[in-house]
Formats: C-alpha cells, sequence, structure tokens
C-alpha cells in the first residue's frame, strides 16, 4: 500500500464556503515556492486544485 510522501506541513487559515464549493487557505512556505496554478496537491489524502497563490 502506498502511503504518501510528506513534503512540507502547514497550517490552515481560512476555510470559506460558497454554496456547494469552499476556498481552503493555507499557510505553508514551501508550498507557496514550489507550487504552480491548476497543480493538484494532496492534502490529508484529498487531491486540490491550486487556484491562487500569494507569496506575502
Amino acid at each position: 500500500m502506498f502511503t504518501g510522501l510528506i513534503e512540507t506541513t502547514g497550517t490552515v487559515v481560512a476555510l470559506n464556503r460558497n454554496g456547494e464549493s469552499a476556498r481552503l487557505t493555507l499557510k505553508t512556505p514551501m508550498l507557496t515556492a514550489e507550487a504552480q496554478m491548476g497543480e493538484s496537491i494532496a492534502i490529508n489524502g484529498c487531491c486540490l486544485t491550486v487556484a491562487e497563490i500569494d507569496a506575502a
């Protein structure tokens, strides 16, 4: 069984719900340095799409 690779950890800073969708805002230094728009990232085994990057 593949258990995954942990490359970084972060903190959930916001969860905004909008009807049937939601936006999860994370704070993690490594992710903002390497992530690209439209890329998939796994969070607790769930694949999510990078929709916005704010390196501030």
